[in-house]
């Protein structure tokens, strides 16, 4: 395979051929869905307007490099929790994977040595379940504030809002927050720490 202006094709003599992407690392171990979106067609030399009935030819395989194909790509896919221990490679299915670092192959091929196959776009992309976590708790030390430790796991660092219930607070701050949990404190309209009840929505992923 080999890059033809700002496409892959298949090399001279090759009915089939696979491109491997590289290695990507999320960042953290957790169960990712992987996405794939592919443009695989038959190039072609088109005018602009093919049909001169119609103002605007409008198709959803007619593309400018050619007439998009079926058939004509499949993928497999690899993962791995510490980069080094990997998976076989396996079939690409739209799904969940558990992994931290994961590699795409992409194989085109043609029928005949004559037809040009070639890859206009390709791009893949992870994206991480959101989790959610409601609770109450109570600030019972005012200058300690209420320490809170999330019962669900987030990877990054999520956004935290508090209610304050009871008391006399008005705003609250944290002294502390991550991925872990957080520490809040709870003021009076004077920027007095009082004490209170509070409830807390964390969200992120």
């Amino acid at each position: 395979m080999e890059i033809s202006g700002a496409n892959l094709i298949l090399s001279a003599g090759e009915l089939s051929a696979t491109y491997k992407t590289p290695i990507r690392d999320v960042g953290f171990v957790a169960s990712f869905a992987i996405k794939i979106e592919s443009v695989v067609s038959i190039a072609q030399s088109l005018w602009f307007d093919t049909d001169g009935t119609r103002r605007f030819n409008t198709t959803a395989t007619l593309r400018f490099t050619g007439t998009e194909v079926a058939g004509a790509v499949t993928f497999r896919i690899r993962t791995s929790e510490d980069n080094i221990t990997w998976t076989a490679w396996g079939a690409y299915r739209t799904g969940d994977y558990y992994c931290r670092y994961f590699q795409i192959e992409m194989t085109l091929t043609r029928q005949s040595l004559g037809m040009t196959v070639l890859c206009s776009q390709l791009t893949y992309f992870v994206d991480l379940p959101d989790v959610n976590e409601k609770g109450e708790d109570s600030v019972s030390v005012a200058l300690s504030g209420k320490a809170v430790a999330f019962a669900k796991t987030f990877h990054q660092e999520p956004v935290v809002n508090i209610a304050i219930t009871s008391g006399t607070g008005v705003y609250y701050r944290f002294s502390a927050k991550d991925t872990t949990g957080f520490t809040v404190l709870l003021y009076d309209a004077a920027g007095t720490a009082v004490v209170g009840d509070f409830e807390f929505h964390a969200y992120g992923t």
